[in-house]
């Protein structure tokens, strides 16, 4: 039983360290597992055990941490794109705003210059009536 999980440990550990640590690693723990197997011990010496087991904390740490890394970029990017539209969004209501309040002060100065214009018109036709030369 015991041995099964060393060899499971042995084959899994071995694949990370290739894959994250390169060949070198590999052929280290391979000739030493081959020594020790070649001996006739089933467990290799205490050594390769205990850099086995450094090699699959580090490499369970590293594959934490990015992770770790990977999910505080993706919420970086979510956070960043929301201000954005946020921005936007507040943007695009000063326009609106700024556009009415044109078109109201334009329409005051319209109705005023038309007050005035029927003022003059009233007061100008007033006098043309009331003075008879």
């Amino acid at each position: 039983m015991l041995q099964m999980f060393y060899d499971s440990v042995v084959s899994s550990v071995i694949f990370f360290a290739v894959v994250f640590w390169g060949s070198g690693v590999k052929t280290t723990a391979a000739n030493r597992l081959n020594r020790g197997f070649a001996n006739g011990s089933n467990f290799s010496d205490p050594i390769i055990i205990i850099i086995i087991i450094i090699i699959t904390i580090i490499t369970i740490i590293i594959i934490i941490i990015i992770i770790i890394i990977i999910i505080i970029i993706i919420i970086i990017i979510i956070i960043i794109i929301i201000i954005i539209i946020i921005i936007i969004i507040i943007i695009i209501i000063i326009i609106i705003i700024i556009i009415i309040i044109i078109i109201i002060i334009i329409s005051i100065i319209i109705i005023i210059i038309i007050i005035i214009i029927i003022i003059i018109i009233s007061f100008d036709s007033h006098l043309s009536v009331s003075c008879p030369f």
